[in-house]
Formats: C-alpha cells, structure tokens, sequence
C-alpha cells in the first residue's frame, strides 16, 4: 500500500457537497446492510447495528458535520424500519428511546473523534509530503552544487593546464587571478603579481592603451583578439595576442574582466624569418637577372681584351696590364656564371667534382673573407672521387656552412677548408676558430627558424642543408667548443658510397 492511495482514500472529496454526499450513501448502505440481516437478528433487535461503522466512515472522510448528518439519516431510517414500522403508528417504547439517545451520544463522540483523527492525519501527511518536498529540493540543490563543484574544478583545470596565460582583474585594473601559463610567460609569481596593478606589465607607452581597454570593460564591450606588447619580470619584452571580455556578477553587473593572453613572439620571429628568406630569395633571383644582363657585355670586353693584347705595336708594359684586365674579366665572369648557377639548376644529378665545387664556393665569398683578413687554409685533398648529385644543391649546402663560419669568427680569424675520401665516403669539412655554438642551442640547430645570430639569421640555412644533403643519403656531423683552449667549430659533410661516382678524380 502506498502513500498515494491512502492519500486519496483519506481525503477524497474536500468539497462540502461531496462530503455530505458521501455520509448519505454511508448511512443507506448501514440501513441496507441491517435490513438483510433481519432474518438473522430480528426486526426490532440492535437497530444500529450497521450505523456505527457508518457514522465513522462519514466522520472519517468528512468530518464532523457529515458525521452528525449521517446519524440523523440513521436515527429516521432506524425509527421508520425498525422502531416502528410503517404499518404501525404506535409511539417508540422508553427502551427504544433510550437506545436512539444512546447512539445519538455515540455518533456524536465517534464524529468527533473521527474528524480529530483527519485533521491530525491531515496534518501529519501534509508534514510528511513538506519533509519529502524539502528532502527533494534539498537533494535537487545538493546534486546542483556537486554539478557547480564539478564544472568548477573542470574549469579551474582548464585555466591551470592552458597554455595561455589567464589573468583577471577588477575595474581598477588590480589583478586577481593569475594562472600558470602566466608564470611562464611574464616570469611573476602568483604572491608577487595577485593585488598588483595590471600597469606592471605595460610598456609606459602604451598605458593610454590599457585605460581605453579598461573604459571599454566597464562599458560591458569586449575587446577580442589584438596584438601588442608586453614586458615580462626581467624587463624583457614579449609579442602579445590578448582577448579581454567582461566579467559580470548574478545581476548583469560588471564587476572586472579576465584576459587570455598569447605569447606569440616565436610566431613572430617565424614570420620575420619567412619575410627575410623571401627577401634574400628576392635578392638572389635579382642578382641572377644582374647576372645575366652582364655577362653579354663581359664576353664582349673579353673578345676585345684578347684582340688588343694581339695587336703588335702594343707595347710590353700596355701588354701586361691588358692580360691583367682579361684575367679580373675572366674572373667576373666567373662569378656570374657561379651566380646563375645558383638559381637556375634545373639539371639532374651528374658526376661532380666536390675540389672544384669548394673552390668556387670560396672563390664567391673571396671579397668577405678579404674585409675581414681570415686566413684560410685549404686542404684539399687528391684523388677525391666525384660524387652524384646537382651541383647547384651541393654548392648551397657548401655556401650556406662557410657562410656560418665567416660569421662566427672574428677579423684576423682562421677557417679551414678540407675534402677527404675513403673507400666508403667523401667527407667535406669547414673548421672555423670562432666563438662556437652554445651547448643548450647544440640540439636545436638543425631545426627550422633556430639561429644563434640574432635578428642577422633567418634559421633555415642548416636546416634547408640538412635536408639536402639527407636526400641523397648523407650526413652533416658537427663539433663545436667555447673553451678559450679549443673555440670553434667544425661542420663535415658526409656523402656515402652510393652517390660516389667509383671511375675518374678531381
């Protein structure tokens, strides 16, 4: 049995005329049921037999009034059936009228007993379902609250783990929060940072800025996605990507705003890095057109150099110095022909001499090694094998290696030059005495955008080297040193003997 239908069996029918409606049907059925029984118990005999229960049933579902109404009905049907009989006019006896007093004192004590019984009932079932209501609202708020405690702890995860830096601060512009990321990015503490002015991490030039942001938060506007500038503990300053949006409490007020800021100064040193390899790509394709549109007249001075060293009535010091000047054309021209070959390999891989590659790389860098007085030595060795590969990729990777040791020497420094071969390798090496590589940098060398040479490198000369020469199945090993003792560094290029040409030398 459960408590819904004892409810509704209760407290069925709260309105008057269905509970007065209920104690008339209660009183016919008692009448009823003792008027079946008169074969049994006598016409005359317990009159009220039935009319008890009755009575209780009326004063249980109605109370008292329905209670009294249902021993009114009672006492007229007892009197006109069983008192006296239809047939019959006689007055009730002094016994049967004691016994309709009696039961009139009855009804009227069960009634009110009955209708007390209801109303305590009443109450107990109305205290029971506001206990039950209360328990449920408070497992409701409770499941609420572990469900708040959870999206909390996942958001306060988020904020830790992200990579952004998450700050927030009031109107004032006093910080209040401060993540991880943010330690990470400006170098403060949360003790140091939390209760300090956001002003601190602010260029004085750009204060005027993080007002006009400031005013805009407490207009309710967010300020997405702009770049700018910020300056970390050590004073160093950082490219910044910031989102700023309101924070509001429970009534739509604004009350600060959280900041989601983005280092994004290795993003911006990539893109100076593309814009400087595109710029000396530029370059290069320039001086290939120079190049070019020299090397016509260049063949034509040739031509006439020649012809007036043959003319005889040239005297012999005139004669010397027009071989001089065929020499420095020969040597120009060279050179351009060295410079379109640069840009417009397109050739396959063939049989190249790697002494003859090395010396014209040198040959190319002849006036830098010049301006800064390097000595250098070249140790070439004989009988090197010639290796299979394009010249012009082989020539990149030689140019971009004497290129790194004419900047890391100082004037007057050393570089050495040295090709080797064994039975199973052709080894290119390029020593310079310079300042060498520091060791926390060594791991990160060969990666993209990774110089040592500040805004000068563009970070992709020994990674574009790299992949050429793994192309063809070789290897570039390196040692570098910054004791005062042994300072320098040296490159080899390894090419092994798949790509050797076994017949012929340089």
């Amino acid at each position: 049995m459960n408590m819904a239908s004892v409810s509704t069996r209760t407290f069925v029918a709260q309105s008057r005329k269905s509970r007065y409606g209920i104690a008339a049907i209660a009183a016919a059925i008692g009448l009823a049921g003792r008027l079946a029984l008169v074969p049994v118990v006598g016409l005359s005999d317990l009159p009220f037999l039935l009319a008890y229960p009755a009575v209780a049933v009326a004063a249980w579902v109605g109370g008292l009034g329905p209670a009294v109404f249902c021993s009114v009905i009672s006492i007229a049907g007892a009197e006109l059936f069983f008192l006296s009989p239809v047939r019959q006019a006689l007055p009730i006896s002094l016994a049967q009228a004691a016994s309709l007093v009696v039961f009139f004192g009855a009804s009227l004590l069960i009634g009110f007993l009955g209708d007390r019984s209801r109303r305590v009932l009443h109450k107990l079932t109305e205290e029971f379902h506001s206990r039950m209501e209360k328990e449920s609202e408070l497992r409701l708020t409770n499941e609420l609250l572990r469900v708040a405690e959870e999206s909390t702890s996942r958001l306060a995860a988020i904020v830790t783990s992200s990579d952004d830096a998450i700050i927030s601060k009031d109107l004032n512009g006093v910080i209040t929060s401060w993540n991880a990321a943010a330690i990470r990015t400006f170098g403060y503490v949360e003790e140091e940072i939390i209760g300090q002015s956001i002003f601190i991490l602010v260029p004085g030039e750009l204060h005027g800025e993080e007002v006009r942001i400031l005013k805009a938060i407490a207009r309710g506007e967010p300020v997405r996605h702009y770049e700018t500038v910020r300056v970390r503990k050590d004073g160093k300053r950082v490219d910044v990507s910031v989102s700023v949006s309101p924070v509001k409490d429970r009534n739509g007020k604004v009350v600060g705003a959280s900041k989601i800021v983005r280092d994004i100064t290795e993003q911006r040193r990539v893109e100076h890095a593309l814009r400087m390899t595109e710029m000396e790509a530029a370059k290069g394709r320039l001086a290939a057109s120079i190049a070019h549109e020299i090397n016509n007249p260049l063949e034509a001075i040739t031509n006439l150099g020649y012809l007036v060293a043959r003319i005889p009535e040239l005297s012999e010091p005139a004669r010397e110095l027009v071989l001089t000047l065929n020499a420095e054309v020969a040597r120009v021209s060279d050179i351009t022909r060295q410079a379109l070959a640069f840009y417009r390999d397109n050739t396959e891989a063939t049989a190249v001499s790697v002494n003859l590659v090395a010396e014209g790389v040198i040959e190319l860098f002849r006036r830098r090694i010049e301006q800064k007085s390097v000595r250098l030595q070249l140790e070439l060795g004989d009988n090197i094998p010639r290796v299979i590969v394009k010249t012009g990729e082989l020539r990149q990777v030689l140019s971009n290696l004497l290129a790194n040791s004419l900047d890391a020497i100082a004037t007057g420094g050393v570089i050495v030059v040295r090709t080797r071969s064994t039975r199973d390798q052709v080894r290119i090496t390029f020593s310079d005495n310079g300042h060498g590589i520091p060791h926390e940098r060594r791991e990160l060398i060969f990666r993209p955008f990774e110089t040592t040479k500040g805004e000068k490198g563009t970070g992709l000369g020994l990674w574009v080297s790299k992949g050429l020469i793994d192309k063809y199945g070789g290897r570039i090993l390196f040692r570098s040193s910054e004791k005062s003792s042994y300072q320098g560094t040296s490159f080899t290029v390894i090419l092994p003997r798949p790509v050797i040409e076994k017949a012929g030398a340089a």
